[in-house]
């Protein structure tokens, strides 16, 4: 009895072990989770901190095969990668991660502005100002010197490109002085006010064109003499580097009144309607990449609008590797620049909205302010004229008044 219950045993512990022998489960994958890619990042390492461990053939992680044939790396989206292992026995593992692919947000920022429709630029109602004020400027010349307050130049302009036919457009460059003051060792004498403005109103295919400069008496409407005459009286105490910007605007003001048909083709159209856009785009995509944006010295955010913003100074940044290619005074000029805001609008990827406000930090006592709005979609100033006002001259075409205008800044400048 006792031999046939040892046996019994011994046969039940035969099958046990046999059947423990037998068992053969698969091997298993671990170290797997989902991965976040950022466009233009290196690619993931999948295997990275994955091993796979199989009862009969120890550390198979070597043996791991990872299919992300599905995956794109450059498109974003929520993808799948499969992770297959093998052991010996034939036995077959498979686990599964998710892979999401998104945009940085140089590439976000930049797909934000190269995207834009500028052609809405010239079809679609559009506002532009541009305002340059500075408070107060001295111009010391032993023994005299002059300074002028309220100094503000810009441009105020509306306009309509959509079709040759129906073309609109008013324009008004503007110059104006509060008081331009004589400093002498004795007393300062207050000399004048200017209010000088051109304005441009195209029409019926027509360019109208109205020159006024009229200078005042401080604090009268009392008009005095010739703006032209003026500033050639005062270029002798004007300082070297600013006698080039008087020679060149004097000859432009040399009629205090003045008005002029210009001719408006539908060539001069197509070149406006043509390279308006193509130039914003061009400088765009010269300028803008992701590289630019992420290593950019501004604080740059896109959230409902794309802000661009810096405060201080740029005297501290390095401008010329890469912008070389302009002349190297335009680039030191721009080191006055400080406390720059930059405003983008374009919601579903159609230009809106352009706004940007910076200082000009020239010396430590003087600034100017200077203000850049442009606007699609906008309200078109009225462009009612009186024509009998443009009928003192005869009309000439528009490159007819681009050689006169050359004309006069050259002869100001050879003088």
């Amino acid at each position: 009895m006792i031999k046939k219950i040892i046996s019994l045993i011994t046969m039940t512990f035969l099958v046990i072990t046999l059947v423990a022998c037998d068992k053969n489960e698969a091997p298993v994958i671990s170290g797997t989770k989902d991965i976040t890619h950022i466009i233009g990042a290196l690619k993931p390492n999948y295997l990275e901190n994955v091993k796979a461990l199989d009862d009969h053939d120890g550390d198979i992680t070597s043996s791991i095969i990872v299919n992300d044939s599905k995956v794109d790396l450059n498109k974003p989206d929520t993808y799948e990668v499969i992770y297959i292992v093998y052991d010996s026995k034939g036995l077959k593992t498979e686990e599964k991660i998710t892979v999401t692919v998104l945009k940085s947000e140089a590439l976000k920022t930049e797909e934000y502005i190269k995207k834009a429709d500028y052609q809405t630029l010239v079809n679609e109602k559009t506002n532009v100002h541009l305002d340059f004020l500075i408070p107060s400027l001295l111009l010391d010349q032993a023994p005299m010197g002059i300074l002028i307050e309220g100094l503000n130049i810009g441009i105020d302009a509306s306009y309509n490109l959509d079709t040759y036919e129906t073309a609109e457009a008013k324009i008004n460059f503007y110059i104006n002085i509060e008081t331009l003051t004589l400093v002498t060792p004795e007393e300062n004498v207050p000399w004048f006010a200017l209010k000088g403005q051109i304005e441009l109103i195209l029409k019926n295919q027509t360019l109208y064109m109205k020159t006024n400069f009229p200078m005042y008496y401080p604090e009268s409407d009392t008009e005095m003499g010739s703006i032209s005459e003026l500033m050639f009286m005062i270029s002798g105490m004007v300082p070297e580097e600013y006698k080039g910007i008087i020679d060149m605007i004097a000859p432009l003001l040399e009629t205090r009144l003045e008005s002029q048909t210009i001719a408006f083709s539908e060539k001069d159209f197509n070149t406006i309607k043509l390279l308006t856009p193509q130039v914003s785009q061009l400088m765009i995509n010269n300028f803008i990449n992701t590289d630019v944006i992420e290593n950019s010295f501004f604080d740059i955010t896109l959230e409902d609008h794309l802000h661009i913003k810096k405060e201080g100074s740029l005297l501290d940044i390095n401008l010329l590797p890469s912008l070389s290619f302009l002349p190297e005074s335009l680039v030191n000029a721009l080191t006055y620049l400080k406390d720059i805001n930059i405003s983008l609008d374009n919601q579903n990827q159609t230009f809106n909205q352009l706004l940007i406000s910076t200082k000009l930090a020239f010396t430590e006592t003087i600034e100017a302010q200077l203000t850049f709005n442009i606007t699609t979609k906008n309200v078109l100033i009225d462009t009612e004229i009186n024509i009998e006002d443009y009928t003192s001259t005869e009309k000439t075409t528009i490159s007819q008044f681009k050689d006169q205008l050359i004309g006069k800044i050259l002869g100001g400048l050879i003088k």
